[in-house]
């Protein structure tokens, strides 16, 4: 396994903090990728690289370089798949708090990270933007508290 993978960067991280994870086999990923496709990216979005860019009603975005850290405040004490673009990591992860989750990433390098439930009630991205983007009523209707000139870049320069 390459090292500067994602994979493997979500397992040493896992590993070095005593993270349990469960590890999404490539077939599995695919799948899960469709399903949260279908759910919250418009049509002409799902074949795109940054299908983030599609994603439908209700939806939130939060421009912070940090707002990765905030994923972790939603998901809390749940258990969440993270997975990434399919050409850069094939393989997702099942983790199962949120401070699991912010352990993590926090060691990785950042791109596109993408969750979502087992049930698939909502997407969650980070992107290359550092934007924290959401789709899916209860992680838009959270992630609006920080749509805020505090929290939220693009909200501090429209207030100047």
């Amino acid at each position: 396994m390459d090292r500067f993978s994602l994979r493997a960067q979500v397992i040493e991280a896992a590993e070095t903090h005593h993270i349990q994870y469960v590890e999404i086999p490539p077939k599995e990923m695919n799948q899960i990728r469709n399903r949260v496709l279908e759910k919250f990216v418009a049509p002409e979005g799902r074949k795109s690289r940054f299908f983030w860019e599609y994603m439908l009603p209700p939806r939130v975005s939060v421009h912070n370089e940090e707002g990765w850290r905030w994923m972790g405040e939603f998901v809390d004490e749940s258990e969440v798949i993270l997975f990434f673009e399919d050409t850069r990591e094939e393989y997702g992860f099942q983790l199962f708090s949120g401070p699991d989750l912010v352990e993590i990433v926090g060691e990785m390098t950042l791109c596109e990270i993408y969750l979502t439930d087992p049930e698939f009630s909502y997407l969650l991205v980070h992107n290359h933007h550092d934007f924290l983007l959401s789709s899916g009523a209860a992680v838009s209707e959270w992630l609006s508290k920080y749509k805020t000139p505090e929290y939220d870049w693009q909200s501090r320069s429209r207030g100047k």
